[in-house]
């Protein structure tokens, strides 16, 4: 995992730490990275896994995603864990880039997920998203 005490290239701990110049997927692989070490402290986290919806792919590899269920929208991550206070059944994260913008299909997935009565948030930093697992999960770790 990126040490966020240290400068990271040629930006500042506070730009790195709130992704400033890194994408969703660079975003979404530290959350995977911090999961990854330490999921077998708090077993929940197993259950995380990625929604390949922003890969590129060819036509005929898009077709057959599309007939086999893959949805335009839908959220980047999901863990299918009710939420410690009981109030969610399963959390949702949508990475983003300082500059990504949320489209109309998440949105819609977003508030169609809500209604569901999961929780659905949108982070741009991947330290913001580790700190909502903390949260969701009332785990006891330190916050980033």
């Amino acid at each position: 995992m990126p040490n966020p005490r240290i400068v990271m290239n040629t930006h500042t701990v506070k730009e790195y730490r709130n992704g400033v110049g890194e994408s969703e997927q660079s975003l979404q692989a530290h959350v995977i990275e911090w999961v990854e070490l330490h999921k077998f402290r708090f077993p929940e986290l197993q259950l995380l896994y990625a929604i390949p919806n922003t890969a590129k792919r060819g036509k005929m590899n898009g077709w057959i995603m599309k007939l086999t269920g893959t949805r335009k929208g839908v959220p980047d991550l999901h863990l299918p864990v009710q939420s410690r206070d009981k109030r969610y059944i399963g959390l949702w994260i949508e990475m983003k880039s300082k500059r990504g913008v949320v489209s109309p299909e998440q949105r819609q997935w977003h508030e169609m997920l809500t209604t569901a009565g999961h929780k659905v948030i949108i982070h741009r930093s991947w330290t913001d998203a580790v700190n909502t697992f903390i949260d969701y999960l009332e785990l006891d770790t330190p916050k980033l």
